[in-house]
């Protein structure tokens, strides 16, 4: 009789740990589910700073806004448990190229005036009149 009681204990074992797999399986799966709902909720918030004007470390797309030391903090901390959930943020457009200014050509240069004449200031003698002869 004391094997079947044997048999009991090991089926009594053998169910409590199924039953212990089961409730941990069960708990795990909760903490998943839980784990996005979390992460949903932590990067609605994050957003929500990348619209204050958070900039992140990432380099994700953010407002025009400044921020206060609490705000900067808890944007820090969310940044840090978003990364975890695998969330990737939009990042800001790449600027254009400026298009290449056209190289500004050099103004012609004026043709050279024939460098005007000194003028000289002397007083034109004054034609003396010569006495006129008469023959």
């Amino acid at each position: 009789s004391s094997g079947i009681n044997a048999e009991y204990g090991m089926a009594r074992v053998f169910i409590v740990l199924v039953a212990v797999f089961a409730v941990l399986a069960l708990a795990e799966a909760g903490k998943v589910k839980n784990q996005a709902k979390v992460c949903s909720k932590n990067i609605k918030k994050f957003e929500a700073c990348l619209n204050k004007g958070y900039k992140s470390k990432a380099g994700c797309e953010s407002g025009d806004g400044e921020l206060n030391k609490k705000d900067m903090k808890k944007c820090l901390k969310l940044e840090k448990k978003v990364k975890k959930c695998e969330y990737e943020c939009k990042m800001p457009e790449p600027e254009p190229e400026p298009e290449p200014e056209p190289e500004p050509q050099p103004e012609p240069e004026p043709e050279p005036q024939p460098a005007p004449q000194p003028e000289t200031h002397e007083d034109p003698q004054p034609e003396t009149e010569e006495p006129k002869t008469s023959f």
